[in-house]
């Protein structure tokens, strides 16, 4: 059971890296980045392995409103930080929805979209540093920063320290959760609620 599991978890990081590899390079490509192709597996790894390391000087605040970028950096982040263990499980249920979600799934999936939603919400209507941006792009970037802090990620698509003291605090409460114990994120997060799962 434990050999596949690794495989899982093995062909699971390189779908996941691999595909957003191709999709970063193209997008790289077309804006002009230097080593494109280096960048977009780079970042790529860097995404899905929560490292937050970035070859770019401001991180990804120059793709502050490209939609693409948002997206496939947010997914690598939350699949990483939510970890291969609960996708497979999520996966098992989709393939059979007879089948249940192991208990640390079901925490792990709430507590991960209630973060996530109740911080944009908090910083999307009180931080008044964001206001200058079109609608959209502020919520998207105020969702980037929440999603960035939950998964200890650490890329950033705004200027932290033009943010409200508030937003701040917020995102530092986020971080010191960090991600499921199943995931590459760190912080405390559902560790101590995964300790708690009632024996059957």
């Amino acid at each position: 059971r434990r050999q596949r599991q690794m495989c899982i978890r093995d062909r699971f990081t390189v779908i996941v890296e691999c595909i957003s590899a191709v999709l970063l390079a193209i997008i790289f490509t077309q804006n002009g980045e230097a080593a494109p192709i280096w960048s977009a597996i780079f970042h790529s790894v860097s995404a899905f392995c929560t490292a937050g390391f970035s070859l770019m000087t401001t991180s990804f605040q120059s793709y502050q409103g490209h939609l693409a970028v948002n997206i496939i950096i947010s997914v690598l982040s939350l699949l990483g930080a939510i970890g291969f263990i609960v996708m497979v499980d999520v996966w098992d249920v989709v393939k059979n929805p007879k089948n249940t979600p192991q208990f640390s799934t079901t925490i792990i999936l709430k507590i991960t979209f209630t973060l996530l939603v109740g911080g944009t919400l908090f910083v999307g209507f009180t931080d008044d540093s964001l206001n200058h941006l079109p609608t959209f792009e502020r919520w998207m970037t105020v969702f980037f920063q929440v999603m960035t802090a939950s998964t200890t990620v650490g890329f950033n698509t705004f200027n932290v320290a033009n943010m409200h003291i508030a937003s701040v605090f917020v995102m530092f409460f986020l971080m010191l959760f960090g991600a499921s114990p199943s995931g590459t994120g760190g912080g405390l997060k559902l560790s101590l609620i995964h300790i708690s799962e009632p024996t059957r």
